[in-house]
């Protein structure tokens, strides 16, 4: 089950090589893969792997229904900075396999996500570590929460958490038409899950996952690179 602008998979992360890191053309494999199989998993995990010898880092949301130890995961996306790709895994349609599926060397999405030789940045990661590890015993491992970085890099009172829409817009963290366009889309998007506008969270476990919520998706966790690089230079001057 795909979103209707979604590529087939196999082909394109079996090019992938992040053992080059920065120095690989990476241009033309940018396409966002939905990954509903758990060979799909394993080509991810094998895309990960590598990046525990050399520190990686990668950017991750996750996405459910009422999302904590008293809900569920639907969703839980991964943007790969190395390889300019961002991967959407549908745990809604894997289940409880999706976090164990080993690839040849025995590596598995739980040990890339319980590893602390890979950074992971999350913004806000309460509830997504709090579902991570009641529903699925996955126990997060070097997390860098971006919506810490800017409280901690902020000048104005601190009384406050900001969210992710504030920051994008405060930061100016996507250029004019890319911003209006992530706005709109996230506009729309609300309506479809707050239940406050008339939405149910249970649209993230529609399949087909419709279009709409696919760019939702891979546009929130691609906004966090640019993010995080903003609050870190701040952080270190």
């Amino acid at each position: 089950m795909a979103a209707q602008n979604s590529v087939p998979i196999s082909a394109d992360l079996e090019q992938l090589n992040l053992n080059e890191g920065e120095a690989q053309s990476v241009e033309q494999k940018a396409h966002p893969q939905l990954l509903d199989t758990p060979k799909a998993v394993k080509f991810l995990v094998d895309t990960l792997s590598p990046l525990e010898a050399h520190s990686g880092s990668i950017y991750v949301d996750l996405k459910g229904v009422n999302l904590s130890r008293h809900g569920s995961i639907s969703l839980l996306q991964i943007w790969v900075p190395q390889c300019k790709q961002a991967f959407v895994v549908d745990v809604h349609t894997l289940g409880t396999q999706v976090f164990d599926v080993p690839n040849r060397q025995g590596k598995t999405l739980r040990s890339i996500l319980e590893s602390d030789r890979i950074k992971k940045y999350f913004f806000d990661v309460r509830n997504d570590a709090d579902a991570s590890y009641a529903l699925f015993n996955v126990r997060l491992a070097g997390v860098k929460d971006i919506q810490l970085m800017e409280l901690a890099s902020r000048r104005s009172p601190k009384h406050m958490l900001c969210g992710l829409a504030a920051c994008t817009e405060q930061e100016k963290a996507l250029a004019g038409p890319a911003l209006q366009k992530w706005q709109s889309t996230k506009t729309e998007v609300v309506k479809m899950f707050d239940p406050k506008l008339g939405g149910s969270y249970e649209v993230f476990n529609t399949r087909p996952l419709p279009q709409i919520l696919f760019d939702y998706r891979v546009g929130d966790v691609q906004v966090l690179p640019m993010l995080s690089t903003i609050y870190k230079k701040r952080l270190n001057n």
